[in-house]
Protein backbone atom coordinates (compact mmCIF):
# COMPACT_ATOMS: atom_id res chain seq x y z
CA UNK A 1 0.00 0.00 0.00
CA UNK A 2 3.02 2.03 0.38
CA UNK A 3 6.42 2.85 1.10
CA UNK A 4 8.15 4.23 4.45
CA UNK A 5 11.61 6.15 4.19
CA UNK A 6 14.20 4.27 6.25
CA UNK A 7 14.84 6.67 9.09
CA UNK A 8 11.62 8.58 8.83
CA UNK A 9 9.21 6.69 11.10
CA UNK A 10 8.37 7.83 14.25
CA UNK A 11 8.56 5.44 17.27
CA UNK A 12 4.81 5.38 19.35
CA UNK A 13 7.27 4.64 22.36
CA UNK A 14 6.88 7.26 25.32
CA UNK A 15 11.08 7.45 26.29
CA UNK A 16 12.54 9.97 28.60
CA UNK A 17 12.20 10.37 31.55
CA UNK A 18 11.61 14.02 32.14
CA UNK A 19 10.47 14.58 28.64
CA UNK A 20 6.96 16.48 28.13
CA UNK A 21 3.65 15.29 26.88
CA UNK A 22 1.45 16.71 24.94
CA UNK A 23 -1.89 16.62 23.54
CA UNK A 24 -1.83 18.21 20.12
CA UNK A 25 -5.25 19.10 17.50
CA UNK A 26 -8.32 19.50 18.31
CA UNK A 27 -9.80 20.02 21.66
CA UNK A 28 -11.47 17.20 23.46
CA UNK A 29 -15.51 16.71 24.20
CA UNK A 30 -18.04 14.92 25.12
CA UNK A 31 -18.33 12.92 21.87
CA UNK A 32 -17.36 9.56 21.51
CA UNK A 33 -17.71 8.29 24.93
CA UNK A 34 -18.10 4.15 25.19
CA UNK A 35 -17.72 4.31 21.41
CA UNK A 36 -15.36 1.10 20.84
CA UNK A 37 -18.05 -0.61 22.48
CA UNK A 38 -21.02 0.90 20.66
CA UNK A 39 -19.51 0.24 17.20
CA UNK A 40 -20.23 -3.68 18.68
CA UNK A 41 -23.55 -3.34 19.10
CA UNK A 42 -26.36 -3.75 17.32
CA UNK A 43 -28.53 -0.46 15.94
CA UNK A 44 -31.86 -0.35 17.20
CA UNK A 45 -34.26 2.41 17.93
CA UNK A 46 -33.36 2.17 21.75
CA UNK A 47 -29.42 2.30 20.60
CA UNK A 48 -30.47 5.71 19.31
CA UNK A 49 -29.84 7.60 22.87
CA UNK A 50 -26.30 6.15 22.92
CA UNK A 51 -25.68 9.17 19.74
CA UNK A 52 -22.75 10.66 22.38
CA UNK A 53 -20.93 7.18 21.80
CA UNK A 54 -20.09 8.49 17.86
CA UNK A 55 -17.12 10.38 17.16
CA UNK A 56 -17.38 13.49 15.50
CA UNK A 57 -15.15 13.88 13.06
CA UNK A 58 -14.20 16.99 11.17
CA UNK A 59 -11.85 16.68 7.73
CA UNK A 60 -10.70 20.11 7.70
CA UNK A 61 -9.25 19.44 11.34
CA UNK A 62 -8.10 16.51 9.84
CA UNK A 63 -6.22 18.43 7.21
CA UNK A 64 -4.92 20.51 9.54
CA UNK A 65 -3.69 18.06 11.93
CA UNK A 66 -2.13 15.82 9.25
CA UNK A 67 -0.10 18.74 7.68
CA UNK A 68 1.30 19.89 11.33
CA UNK A 69 2.42 16.11 12.51
CA UNK A 70 3.79 16.29 9.20
CA UNK A 71 5.95 19.73 9.60
CA UNK A 72 6.75 18.43 12.93
CA UNK A 73 8.65 14.97 12.00
CA UNK A 74 10.83 16.91 10.18
CA UNK A 75 12.12 18.39 13.21
CA UNK A 76 14.35 16.74 16.00
CA UNK A 77 11.71 17.18 18.51
CA UNK A 78 9.61 14.20 19.13
CA UNK A 79 10.77 11.35 21.15
CA UNK A 80 7.44 9.52 20.25
CA UNK A 81 3.77 10.24 18.80
CA UNK A 82 0.76 8.06 18.24
CA UNK A 83 -2.67 9.20 17.60
CA UNK A 84 -5.88 8.88 20.12
CA UNK A 85 -7.75 5.79 19.03
CA UNK A 86 -10.41 3.64 21.11
CA UNK A 87 -10.18 5.07 24.58
CA UNK A 88 -8.70 8.29 23.89
CA UNK A 89 -5.85 9.38 26.55
CA UNK A 90 -6.44 6.28 28.52
CA UNK A 91 -5.50 3.82 25.53
CA UNK A 92 -2.68 6.07 23.93
CA UNK A 93 -0.80 7.29 27.28
CA UNK A 94 -1.15 3.26 28.66
CA UNK A 95 0.00 1.90 25.26
CA UNK A 96 2.95 4.56 24.95
CA UNK A 97 4.16 4.06 28.63
CA UNK A 98 3.95 0.25 28.01
CA UNK A 99 5.85 0.21 24.59
CA UNK A 100 8.49 2.35 25.95
CA UNK A 101 8.63 0.83 29.41
CA UNK A 102 8.32 3.93 31.28
CA UNK A 103 5.50 5.44 33.00
CA UNK A 104 3.27 8.90 32.39
CA UNK A 105 1.63 11.74 35.03
CA UNK A 106 -0.70 13.28 33.39
CA UNK A 107 -2.71 16.34 34.40
CA UNK A 108 -6.37 16.49 32.80
CA UNK A 109 -7.20 20.02 33.93
CA UNK A 110 -4.81 20.59 31.42
CA UNK A 111 -6.23 19.09 28.38
CA UNK A 112 -8.54 21.53 26.60
CA UNK A 113 -11.85 20.46 26.15
CA UNK A 114 -15.02 21.66 24.16
CA UNK A 115 -17.92 21.32 27.22
CA UNK A 116 -17.00 22.90 30.42
CA UNK A 117 -16.56 20.73 33.89
CA UNK A 118 -15.86 17.72 31.81
CA UNK A 119 -15.30 14.88 34.81
CA UNK A 120 -11.98 13.03 34.63
CA UNK A 121 -13.32 9.81 33.26
CA UNK A 122 -14.80 12.08 30.56
CA UNK A 123 -11.85 13.21 29.72
CA UNK A 124 -9.93 9.86 29.83
CA UNK A 125 -12.27 8.04 27.85
CA UNK A 126 -13.33 10.70 24.73
CA UNK A 127 -12.46 9.60 21.85
CA UNK A 128 -12.89 12.85 19.64
CA UNK A 129 -11.25 12.81 16.79
CA UNK A 130 -7.91 14.37 15.39
CA UNK A 131 -5.88 14.20 18.54
CA UNK A 132 -2.19 13.17 19.05
CA UNK A 133 -0.19 12.47 22.00
CA UNK A 134 3.09 13.23 21.73
CA UNK A 135 6.21 12.76 23.80
CA UNK A 136 8.39 15.95 22.86
CA UNK A 137 12.15 15.77 23.48
CA UNK A 138 13.10 18.27 26.84
CA UNK A 139 13.81 21.59 25.51
CA UNK A 140 12.32 21.23 22.27
CA UNK A 141 8.96 22.40 23.59
CA UNK A 142 8.86 25.66 21.43
CA UNK A 143 9.05 23.94 18.26
CA UNK A 144 6.01 22.58 18.65
CA UNK A 145 4.16 25.41 20.05
CA UNK A 146 5.17 27.13 17.26
CA UNK A 147 4.19 24.42 14.48
CA UNK A 148 0.64 23.91 16.00
CA UNK A 149 0.05 27.57 16.58
CA UNK A 150 1.18 28.12 13.02
CA UNK A 151 -1.87 25.69 11.79
CA UNK A 152 -4.40 27.11 14.50
CA UNK A 153 -4.07 23.52 16.87
CA UNK A 154 -3.76 23.05 20.40
CA UNK A 155 -0.22 21.97 21.26
CA UNK A 156 -0.67 21.42 25.39
CA UNK A 157 1.42 19.78 27.69
CA UNK A 158 -0.63 17.56 29.88
CA UNK A 159 1.97 15.34 31.96
CA UNK A 160 5.42 14.04 31.51
CA UNK A 161 7.29 11.32 31.51
CA UNK A 162 8.42 8.69 34.51
CA UNK A 163 10.79 6.11 35.57
CA UNK A 164 7.76 3.88 37.31
CA UNK A 165 5.66 2.03 34.65
CA UNK A 166 2.60 3.33 36.33
CA UNK A 167 0.22 6.08 34.67
CA UNK A 168 -1.29 8.43 37.31
CA UNK A 169 -3.91 11.12 36.38
CA UNK A 170 -4.57 14.08 38.40
CA UNK A 171 -7.36 16.06 38.31
CA UNK A 172 -7.03 19.99 40.08
CA UNK A 173 -4.16 18.47 42.18
CA UNK A 174 -6.26 15.20 43.10
CA UNK A 175 -4.93 11.95 41.64
CA UNK A 176 -7.99 10.28 40.70
CA UNK A 177 -6.42 7.18 38.50
CA UNK A 178 -3.52 5.15 38.99
CA UNK A 179 -2.70 1.79 37.01
CA UNK A 180 0.50 0.36 35.75
CA UNK A 181 0.96 0.84 31.86
CA UNK A 182 0.88 -2.64 30.74
CA UNK A 183 -2.17 -3.38 32.29
CA UNK A 184 -4.41 -1.62 29.76
CA UNK A 185 -2.70 -2.79 27.10
CA UNK A 186 -3.50 -5.99 24.82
Amino acid sequence: VGLVENGKMISAKAKGVGNPVYIVGSATGKDGIKGASFDSKDITAESAKDLPSVQVGDPFQEKLLLEATMELSETDAIAGMQDMGAAGITCSTCEMSAAGNVGMEIYLDRVPTRQDNMLPYEILLSESQERMLVVVQKGKEQVVKDIFDKWDLHAEEIGHVTDTGRIRYYMSGELVGDVPAESLVL
